[in-house]
């Protein structure tokens, strides 16, 4: 818990969301001075603004690909550290069952 009161977190609720609507209006503007194809952009505009919905906005002006490459790549981002947590739980869980078998003289 942050000792945050309530304009503390409005601003800061207020604040995302305008640089938000900024970066989601700024960033296709870019994709000519950085000489990005359409899957290049997709791939730099998913992580460079915060939501799927606003990768969505950055890229459909853009083209159709990028639209489909920015939303993989969120998702992605999005869904993957969960079975990656997962994974590294029972890893660690089964290491220290071994550890423990071995100390025990169980098996």
């Amino acid at each position: 818990m942050i000792a945050a009161d309530g304009e503390d977190v409005a601003a800061a609720i207020g604040f995302t969301a305008v640089l938000g609507m900024v970066v989601v209006l700024v960033l296709p503007l870019l994709v000519p001075a950085l000489s990005f194809s359409p899957t290049q952009y997709g791939v730099f505009a998913s992580p460079t603004v915060y939501a799927v919905p606003q990768v969505l906005a950055a890229t459909g002006s853009v083209s159709l690909l990028s639209v489909h490459i920015g939303t993989l790549v969120k998702l992605v981002r999005v869904l993957l550290p969960g079975p990656v947590v997962l994974l590294l739980s029972l890893l660690a869980l089964a290491a220290i069952s071994l550890a423990a078998i071995q100390l025990l003289g169980i098996a």
